[in-house]
């Protein structure tokens, strides 16, 4: 092909070139200018090359194309079938990142938790010092003064709002109590965060064994068997801290136990890991799955009516094996989930007052209810238990060191009141007794009696009642010096321990149940509470402690029940005797949590389970 096309261009160019010399003759011999001859393939031998020409080209331009596309077709096929495995491949390494990552995330959430604890624990540990003197003179209005600070209006509603309405997290209540550790508000002792607590053996729910050595129905129904639990909050309330013990024993039973955190805020996410319980990485479609596979799921609040009502949009079923733990007593939260009580398979409540108050307010929207039941749970250790016994007879010993770390004397008459700091928990109202006391006595002074107050750092801490707290405690700097606080924590014995009685001041309705309540009677203390909720229904009055009317008129009646422990200090210690007694009747480990499995089995019986 390239020789025939030189071959033209050499034929081309010698027409070309004989065609002037030719027009130059014509020129000189006529005398006139003629044109230049114009050649065109005309010619049979030009005719034939240009066919020859256009066949080749069309042969070879058709043989490419076909050599084109065959290649092309074989290229193509080829890449399909390696496709597939490239598709495969990136899914892997999709799925190993996204693995890896969600691995990294929660190691990184543990240790950011680790972390935010111990600085909890380093900032909490910063003494408030009283600069006021001691000398100073006090109001002698002090009557007026607690008159002055009762709740009324507005104040009088948030005290019976209750203990959920507040929204100061850990770190916020450090700051708020960095902003007062100067001049302000008394000492802070603690936390004790087992140190001491590790010393007296038995004390320590870790230091139970992992297996579950009891024999009854609670075992039975809980080994091999697959349970979700769901936590509104980790905060080291109630609630949380009443599904965090269900949980644990139900992992030393034999159970896989999962948890659903719909709010991951708070101090027991390290203790949900550290007692064997796994925690879901969502609070969504990967939970609504894992709990649609489970034998049994617990909702463990009302406050997690949004994920029952997604986990049954997403499970028609779901209802079949859902129990649902209601832990609240207000109309709030029965307003926030009355729309889905009747689906779940039962309710369970804490007290029959709680369980009558929800009952009338179903009545009320002509709301129908599922099965329900009436379970006091908070369990203690059974007291044949040997470390149980060990325990006891170290608990003097434990007494001694954490009074020796909170700078307690001998004579000192130390009054505890945990729970999260605001209104409906009725702080300010005992601290206003304390005041109606100090009056009472003001001659013989007052160095004797001690209030240690609890949770600093809670996130249901209301930072507007602790101003007004600390306002009262400025106008009186001899009633300042009384007052102890302590953070938020779970290690709750040593307080107890220390303590000689106990104060349950809840005001409006009352409280829902009171494990605080359950807990220094097992202590061993005397019990000073409201009769209202379910302290009345707990406490046995003028036995295993006294009891007061809630709001204003309780502050005199709460001050002279002071008095009267510190006056009758051996009337105090037979009261808390006897209150060890029944609580460990009533709230026995062993036929507390059998009671509890009769009440999953009759939900799940009709289902197979």
């Amino acid at each position: 092909m390239r020789v025939l096309l030189r071959s033209i261009r050499r034929g081309t160019t010698s027409s070309s070139s004989a065609a002037p010399t030719s027009s130059h003759q014509v020129e000189a011999e006529g005398g006139a200018v003629a044109s230049p001859p114009v050649f065109r393939n005309s010619g049979p031998s030009v005719r034939r090359t240009g066919s020859s020409l256009r066949l080749l080209a069309s042969k070879e331009g058709r043989s490419g194309v076909t050599l084109l596309g065959s290649k092309w077709k074989s290229y193509y096929f080829s890449a399909w079938r390696w496709l597939p495995w490239l598709v495969l491949i990136c899914l892997w390494s999709y799925i190993g990142f996204h693995m890896q990552t969600r691995w990294v995330g929660w190691e990184l959430e543990s240790e950011e938790m680790v972390k935010l604890e111990t600085i909890n624990d380093q900032s909490s540990r910063t003494s408030l010092t009283i600069t006021a003197s001691s000398s100073s003179s006090l109001d002698s209005n002090n009557s007026e003064a607690v008159a002055n600070e009762d709740l009324s209006g507005p104040k009088k509603a948030a005290a019976v709002a209750g203990e959920d309405g507040g929204t100061l997290g850990n770190m916020q209540g450090e700051v708020l109590l960095q902003k007062h550790n100067s001049s302000r508000g008394g000492r802070l002792v603690g936390p004790f965060d087992g140190i001491i607590e590790r010393q007296v053996p038995g004390l320590l729910p870790r230091q139970r064994s992992r297996m579950c050595k009891r024999e009854g129905l609670f075992p039975e129904f809980v080994k091999g068997k697959n349970i979700i639990v769901v936590f509104h909050e980790l905060s080291m309330t109630g609630a949380p801290l009443a599904m965090l013990e269900l949980a644990s024993e139900m992992v030393r039973c034999g159970g896989k136990v999962s948890a659903v955190v719909l709010n991951k805020k708070g101090g027991l996410y390290k203790e949900l890991l550290s007692r064997g319980v796994f925690v879901l990485r969502d609070k969504f479609s990967f939970s609504w799955k894992t709990a649609a596979k489970a034998d049994l799921v617990i909702a463990g609040s009302a406050a997690c009516n949004t994920w029952i009502g997604q986990y049954l949009h997403f499970n028609k079923k779901g209802s079949e094996r859902l129990i649902w733990w209601v832990m609240e007593n207000r109309r709030e939260y029965f307003d926030r989930a009355k729309l889905l009580l009747g689906k779940a398979r039962a309710l369970v409540f804490l007290s029959e007052t709680q369980e009558q108050l929800w009952r009338n307010w179903a009545s009320q929207e002509a709301l129908s209810l599922p099965s329900i039941f009436v379970h006091h749970f908070w369990p203690i250790g059974n007291k044949e238990d040997k470390e149980s016994l060990k325990a006891e007879r170290n608990r003097l010993d434990l007494r001694n060191k954490v009074r020796r770390e909170m700078g307690l004397h001998s004579t000192d008459f130390l009054v505890v009141a945990l729970s999260s700091i605001n209104p409906g928990k009725g702080q300010l109202m005992l601290i206003q007794a304390a005041l109606m006391v100090e009056e009472g006595i003001e001659d013989e002074g007052l160095e004797g009696l001690k209030i240690l107050l609890g949770s600093v750092g809670s996130k249901s801490n209301k930072p507007a009642y602790l101003d007004r707290i600390y306002g009262l405690l400025d106008r009186h700097p001899r009633l300042a010096n009384m007052v102890l606080w302590t953070p938020a924590t779970v290690h709750v014995s040593p307080l107890y321990a220390a303590a000689d009685a106990y104060v349950m001041n809840a005001q409006g309705i009352g409280e829902t149940f009171g494990r605080v309540t359950i807990e220094a009677m097992a202590f061993g203390l005397p019990v000073l509470g409201t009769d209202a909720g379910g302290t009345k229904e707990i406490l046995e009055s003028n036995v295993t402690g006294v009891l007061h009317p809630v709001g204003k008129v309780g502050i005199p009646v709460l001050a002279r029940h002071l008095r009267w422990l510190l006056d009758h200090p051996d009337l105090g210690i037979q009261m808390g005797e006897r209150g060890r007694e029944r609580a460990s009747k009533m709230f026995r480990e062993g036929p507390m949590y059998d009671k509890l499995a009769r009440i999953f089995i009759d939900c799940v019986r009709e289902q197979g389970g």
